[in-house]
């Protein structure tokens, strides 16, 4: 089934899920879902408490592996300190410990990438199509946040108490007054945030040279 309906800026159809998503940030293969404007708080509290439980098991872990280690008297050899730590008595503790200690590391990053862009008003797709959206630019095309001018704690507080209703944001805001540029509009990039403002799109019709490449993300989806 084909269908028409009015994208509101920062929005973005989610192919797996079937959905055009407000403030679209990712779509999540552990959730098997849609990060956006409705669950991206609950997103950021799942993944905080995933790290502190990661590096509380990692610490806790290791610490327990070195205590045996030392109990069975393992010394310093190298080979008697590897065969102990994944011999029969610390073999599971062992692969636990490391399992842990490699997503406290991935979701450690997740956490803080997560975390920058909640800072500058940003999302993830944002950060990868940067030229394809008006609001990522200023008129000469160089690049520019226009949801983030208000500073870091307003736009923390603009995230947690959702103080800007993005199912209805269909403008794109206006440059700061006094803006003067910052010397990126250059070459390719000259007058495309501009072109992009008058055509109303996030990446629109003349931009678009395959439609599949990119799920259909210009100003109408079809889905």
């Amino acid at each position: 089934m084909t269908g028409l309906v009015k994208k509101p800026q920062r929005a973005k159809f989610d192919a797996p899920c079937g959905l055009l998503v407000a403030k679209h940030d990712h779509h999540c293969v552990w959730l098997n879902n849609a990060i956006g404007f409705k669950n991206h708080r609950n997103f950021m509290v799942f993944v905080y408490f995933q790290v502190v439980g990661q590096w509380t098991w990692t610490i806790w872990g290791w610490k327990v592996a070195v205590m045996r280690l030392n109990a069975v008297g393992m010394g310093g050899d190298l080979c008697d300190v590897v065969y102990g730590l994944f011999g029969k008595g610390l073999f599971g503790l062992t692969a636990l410990n490391m399992c842990a200690t490699a997503c406290a590391f991935g979701l450690g990053f997740l956490l803080q990438q997560q975390t920058a862009g909640v800072w500058k008003n940003m999302t993830t797709n944002e950060m990868m199509n940067q030229k394809r959206y008006p609001w990522m630019m200023d008129d000469e095309g160089g690049f520019f946040i226009r949801f983030g001018v208000k500073g870091g704690w307003a736009n923390l507080t603009e995230f947690v108490f959702q103080k800007v209703d993005y199912l209805k944001t269909y403008e794109v805001p206006a440059l700061p007054a006094g803006y003067k540029g910052q010397g990126q509009g250059q070459g390719q990039r000259q007058g495309q945030g501009k072109r992009l403002l008058e055509n109303g799109t996030g990446g629109g019709q003349e931009e678009c040279k395959n439609c599949d490449e990119h799920d259909h993300d210009h100003g109408f989806v079809q889905h």
